[in-house]
């Protein structure tokens, strides 16, 4: 097996365990990161100097994609190790990749999720205004009252493993042909 393709192996691995645990406990263990983190580091080593480099900074990238997220505490620590971990496995250029595909996803779960619980509608506009208190733009929704208060709605707590997972395997499907 090329070492391209036992990365893509380790990674569809660890995204599935960690989609798994997320399903199953909603977190996903330091058991599971930790390890992946250092074997990315160690193959990235194994591979020389520039393959070393290439595992740094994909863990940094991944790390950084999820860090202001995490501070804001609308993501685990789990999801940002996950993110660290795989960009490892995968390098800088895969990780952003990876993190595109997985915010899709994790936009189409959360759809889901508001669908299921019969709050479509409300998502929806909850999200036109936190882009509209981004961009200045009122997109034709009534300003808010001072007692619906100026932050947005959370739709509460999703498995962001999985969209991870979904995100990586989408991204790898071109480098598995």
């Amino acid at each position: 097996m090329s070492p391209r393709t036992i990365t893509v192996v380790l990674s569809l691995g660890l995204v599935l365990a960690a989609a798994y645990f997320d399903i199953r406990a909603r977190r996903i263990p330091n058991s599971l990161t930790y390890p992946s983190a250092l074997l990315a580091l160690g193959l990235g080593a194994a591979g020389g100097a520039h393959a070393l480099l290439l595992a740094a900074g994909g863990l940094l990238v991944g790390f950084g994609l999820l860090l202001p997220a995490y501070l804001i505490k609308a993501m685990g620590a789990g999801d940002l190790k996950l993110l660290a971990a795989l960009g490892g496995f995968l390098g800088p250029r895969a990780i952003l990749d990876v993190f595109l595909h997985s915010l899709i996803a994790g936009g189409l779960i959360a759809l889901m999720f508001l669908a299921l619980r019969g709050e479509l509608r409300k998502g929806i506009v909850s999200l036109a205004r936190l882009v509209a208190g981004f961009t200045g733009r009122r997109f034709g929704f009534p300003a808010r009252s001072d007692s619906e208060g100026s932050r947005w709605v959370s739709i509460g707590k999703i498995p962001y493993g999985v969209a991870i997972a979904i995100g990586t395997v989408s991204a790898l499907i071109p480098a598995l042909g």
